[in-house]
């Protein structure tokens, strides 16, 4: 497992492959004041044209209408790239959000990061294309 740091005042960014996936981990708040960080982030890690990218989420203490935003802005670019994008959280504060603004509607959302890499590996036998991955629903009670 590959880590490398980035330095920033908040939130704190940890990049890292997991299965040959690059994972952004956040932690903190993201707002105003820190989504340009995680922006930038994102933006590289599309520039180096992965298969996947997974947005780890679930250290995210607050989530702004910038970090919103941002995710929109990720799914988006995602799409253009023809990368897989999922986001992992589990925090009632996060996914609250992301459920009142139908967000949740737009991204591969899932509770772990195993979770997400398992929904995001390739098939192991290429007939498989298309088959078995989607959207695993979120379940916003608990």
């Amino acid at each position: 497992m590959e880590l490398l740091l980035r330095s920033c005042s908040s939130p704190a960014l940890t990049v890292h492959h997991d299965d040959g996936v690059p994972v952004i981990a956040v932690t903190g708040d993201v707002d105003m004041a820190t989504d340009n960080a995680i922006s930038v982030e994102i933006g590289d890690q599309f520039a180096m044209r992965p298969r996947a990218l997974i947005i780890d989420m679930t250290e995210v203490t607050f989530l702004g209408l910038a970090g919103v935003t941002l995710l929109v802005a990720a799914a988006t670019m995602a799409q253009r790239c023809g990368v897989r994008l999922a986001v992992v959280t589990s925090r009632r504060a996060v996914l609250r959000v992301l459920e009142l603004t139908n967000v949740n509607r737009l991204l591969d959302l899932h509770r772990t990061l195993p979770d997400a890499l398992v929904q995001l590996r390739p098939p192991a036998d290429p007939r498989d294309l298309g088959t078995g991955v989607g959207v695993v629903p979120v379940d916003l009670v608990s």
